[in-house]
């Protein structure tokens, strides 16, 4: 179960109604065993259930089990689908691997869209009711580049490849967001085209400073007793790209 594409095929009877889905729990080292919402790490043999609206799999992982090696950003052999280390790998032109291999097997694109009932723009829009007034983002904008508001924070996902961001910032535009972290979405792939997608990648790589080895979670944990919010705090470049995907959980 070190290959994610593997723990992927596992979640077949992944509830529909869980709060939490499959995608995340797989890149936090997870594969679904039932019954109910049960899933076991693939490296620490940990296993967790319940989860709730709000449940980040990565967090609980690192609180319910601080020792297991992959989650404290140890190379334990996992395989991941696309990896997010060659995001910030720009040496001999490798920024754009991902790309490349989109059509490779465990980079396979899904077939249909992860959220179906989100595919209409109408229908996406219609999430962003309660969207924060902080953030210059329109929603038109949002659900347009194939994103709908998942009711935290300012964290939206795509229906179709269940990418999710926060974080925004004024000036963001969420075309540009869609295709710097997750360049292999069929949607963004159909409505904006390879060569938009290949030009945020290459304008991306010439952002960061340097090549950047951000571990996949944590150095340390704060537990904050008024509020009852762990945050991890990572060793981070001032621009993370974990943060912006949603895989750093930093509040």
């Amino acid at each position: 179960m070190r290959n994610e594409a593997r723990r992927l095929r596992t979640f077949q009877q992944w509830p529909d109604t869980s709060p939490v889905s499959a995608r995340d729990l797989v890149r936090a080292g997870f594969f679904f065993v039932g019954p109910k919402d049960e899933v076991q790490c693939f490296c620490c043999g940990g296993v967790l259930k319940d989860w709730g609206p709000g449940d980040w799999p990565a967090l609980e992982h690192l609180k319910s089990f601080p020792s297991c090696k992959f989650i404290c950003g140890e190379d334990v052999g996992n395989q991941e689908m696309l990896r997010l280390q060659e995001i910030f790998d720009t040496v001999d032109g490798q920024f754009l691997s991902l790309l490349q291999g989109i059509d490779s097997e465990e980079t396979a694109l899904p077939s249909e869209p992860e959220y179906p009932e989100m595919e209409t723009e109408e229908m996406r829009l219609s999430t962003f009711q309660n969207w924060p007034q902080y953030t210059d983002v329109r929603p038109e904008q949002l659900a347009r580049a194939g994103f709908f508001y998942t009711g935290l924070n300012d964290i939206v996902r795509c229906f179709y490849c269940d990418g999710h961001v926060r974080n925004w910032s004024f000036g963001d535009d969420p075309w540009r967001e869609h295709a710097k972290w997750y360049p292999g979405c069929e949607f963004l792939l159909r409505s904006r085209g390879r060569e938009f997608i290949r030009s945020v990648q290459e304008s991306f790589s010439s952002t960061l400073l340097s090549p950047v080895s951000c571990e996949y979670f944590v150095h340390s944990i704060l537990s904050s007793v008024e509020s009852g919010v762990v945050l991890l705090f990572l060793p981070h470049p001032s621009y993370c790209a974990l943060c912006r995907h949603g895989v750093c959980e930093m509040f």
